[in-house]
């Protein structure tokens, strides 16, 4: 199975190129993950997507998107920490019964928005406006499709620009399982075991309770005094046969 790990920001080539200069953790771009995926082995039909991330840019983010399905190959990702902006739409590269989560992580979903150091006229601005809304419009869509959740409800949680709870997050279909952790589930397996045992020793105690009382209608006290293939009669006028093959007497 291979595995993809994103952990840092969703970052341009350039961009890459130049926090690689300035001694940066280089950050993941679109050619990381199509020669990743380059390299896997045709016979390797899974890929596991760990994410930890903070997004990034919205071009390398689609095509790291669509580059993942394009392989064919069976995908589930996993938060592992937070996927934010961005890299909640890589997420939505898995289907939803393989997009998973721990419990404590985070996932943050936005309306886009840009940075710039630039003068800019009211033109400018305007068509800058027109592209984001698109952009907005389009991961509506990608989610109301990979999630089944409502365009409105879905929107106005883009609006608010926070994080969400792994609970909150199943309710929009964002993801489809929560793990729980390993220790939780020795915890788990632990009392059933617990229980289990209780249940036997409870079952022993019935069963010597009534080999008691049976003895004590045939006035022995243990069972080493009774011997084995025999006859006894009880005071009703009742024939009870004494047998042992091996291991416990056999009373009948």
């Amino acid at each position: 199975m291979a595995k993809l790990r994103i952990y840092n920001d969703i970052v341009t080539q350039d961009e890459q190129a130049m926090m690689q200069f300035w001694g940066m953790a280089g950050g993941v771009t679109f050619n990381d993950v199509a020669a990743f995926c380059d390299g896997i082995p045709e016979d390797d039909p899974d890929i596991d997507v760990l994410l930890h991330c903070d997004g990034g840019s919205v071009n390398e983010g689609w095509s790291i998107y669509d580059r993942l399905r394009a392989t064919g190959k069976n995908i589930t990702c996993i938060v592992e920490g937070k996927a934010h902006s961005m890299a909640s739409v890589i997420l939505m590269a898995a289907p939803k019964e393989q997009r998973k989560a721990y419990e404590n992580s985070e996932i943050l979903i936005h309306n886009p928005y840009c940075f710039t150091t630039r003068p800019l006229t009211a033109d400018t601005l305007q068509a800058m406006a027109n592209d984001m809304q698109r952009e907005q419009k389009k991961m509506v869509d990608l989610y109301v499709e990979r999630c089944g959740c409502d365009a409105v409800a879905i929107q106005e949680q883009m609006d608010k620009n926070e994080p969400m709870n792994m609970d909150k997050a199943m309710g929009f279909g964002l993801i489809g399982e929560i793990i729980t952790p390993m220790s939780a589930k020795k915890i788990n397996e632990d009392f059933s075991l617990f229980n289990k045992r209780t249940n036997m020793e409870e079952n022993v105690s019935v069963k010597k309770s009534l080999l008691d009382r049976m003895l004590e209608k045939l006035g022995f006290k243990t069972v080493e005094e009774v011997k084995f293939g025999m006859s006894l009669n009880t005071a009703d006028g009742e024939t009870i046969e004494v047998e042992r093959e091996e291991g416990e007497p056999q009373v009948g």
